[in-house]
């Protein structure tokens, strides 16, 4: 067991439960689990907390609610909620001096969504952080009853709708065109690299397979876990399908427009997690073209030395022909001539064939 494994299982012991153990929900069974991780969230956890709440089903649902260290009110509104309803929720409030491990390459792991989740006794575990919200009080009963129905799935997602908060708009997904021609959308590895389609609050995972992914980590030490990781294995490990049903809400709420040093830090951040994902996957093709993608958006934002830096780093793993003629072009793009940046562009469709 690496060192973050052994550090989240030692700080996990340590997690107590609002109002105890011995509330109606502790003695349910749940059917689902509904984690709800939460920070700095109070103008919009009882939008979110409502959304789950409503939900009209024929099985018991537990809500683990993972409150880390909010400053702002979100814990209180919380043990309201938790006060209210003690027959649905669990409350967690979490110390961020233990939730949040930094290794010494500076490397920070947050654990209060996997605590969530390893705390999660349903046979399926849903999720919805606190600042997104459901819309469907039918969205669980409609994912459950397929599950149930197709055992060889390991997930079901949903479609879903962005809400821009600093401009009140509301924006079309990002997988929308896909679902033009069809009721539903089968989640092919193909579909998975193409566009995100995966949004965690539109997931319901069967539990033994997220289970199978939480082992596997234990054979490989991942810095940058995203939600791309955990949908990448489980798709190894069971199909996937998106539903044609608008039942959530995505909500941005970043301080207006991001600034170019904030793009950049995204852009450095996707090569980061695709590199890591393809170097302990080396025979994916897939995954190969995803992770050449992330290189060359990365050097298209960087200054001309580090451009070159990255083509020295990366051609040792992305040393086909094709390839090293992308980067290399990269190199000489000037970021300004959007026309020219345009072009490029042009030459990566091949990359979806």
């Amino acid at each position: 067991m690496n060192n973050v494994l052994q550090v989240l299982q030692e700080r996990f012991l340590l997690q107590k439960e609002f109002l105890g153990d011995e509330k109606p929900i502790n003695k349910v069974q749940p059917l689902v689990s509904v984690s709800v991780p939460t920070y700095q969230h109070s103008r919009y956890i009882s939008e979110c907390l409502d959304g789950i709440l409503m939900q009209q089903t024929s099985f018991p649902i537990e809500i683990i609610i993972g409150e880390d260290g909010s400053t702002d009110g979100t814990r209180e509104i919380c043990e309201e909620y938790a006060i209210k309803h003690q027959d649905k929720i669990r409350l967690f409030n979490r110390d961020r001096k233990l939730s949040q491990y930094v290794d010494k390459e500076g490397h920070v792991t947050r654990f209060n969504g996997i605590w969530n989740r390893m705390s999660a006794r349903g046979k399926y575990i849903a999720i919805c952080e606190g600042d997104d919200y459901w819309t469907d009080p039918l969205k669980l009963q409609i994912q459950v009853d397929f599950l149930e129905q197709h055992p060889d799935y390991a997930f079901i997602c949903h479609r879903f709708v962005m809400y821009d908060q600093e401009k009140g708009l509301y924006r079309k997904e990002y997988a929308y065109a896909e679902y033009q021609n069809s009721s539903n959308l089968i989640i092919t590895p193909r579909l998975f690299f193409k566009v995100w389609i995966t949004q965690p609050l539109t997931a319901l995972i069967r539990k033994s397979s997220y289970l199978k992914v939480e082992e596997m980590k234990k054979n490989n030490e991942f810095h940058y876990w995203r939600d791309v990781h955990l949908f990448y294995y489980l798709l190894k490990d069971g199909k996937g399908l998106s539903l044609n049903r608008v039942m959530g809400v995505y909500r941005w709420h970043n301080e207006g427009i991001a600034s170019k040093l904030e793009y950049n830090r995204k852009m450095k951040l996707r090569h980061d997690i695709y590199k890591e994902l393809y170097i302990c996957n080396l025979q994916d093709k897939l995954l190969r073209k995803a992770f050449l993608k992330s290189v060359l958006r990365l050097m298209l934002v960087l200054p001309l030395e580090e451009r070159k830096k990255i083509y020295r780093e990366e051609n040792k793993i992305l040393n086909h022909f094709y390839e090293k003629g992308l980067m290399t072009i990269v190199i000489h793009v000037p970021i300004k001539l959007k026309r020219v940046i345009s072009h490029f562009y042009q030459c990566l469709k091949h990359l979806k064939k």
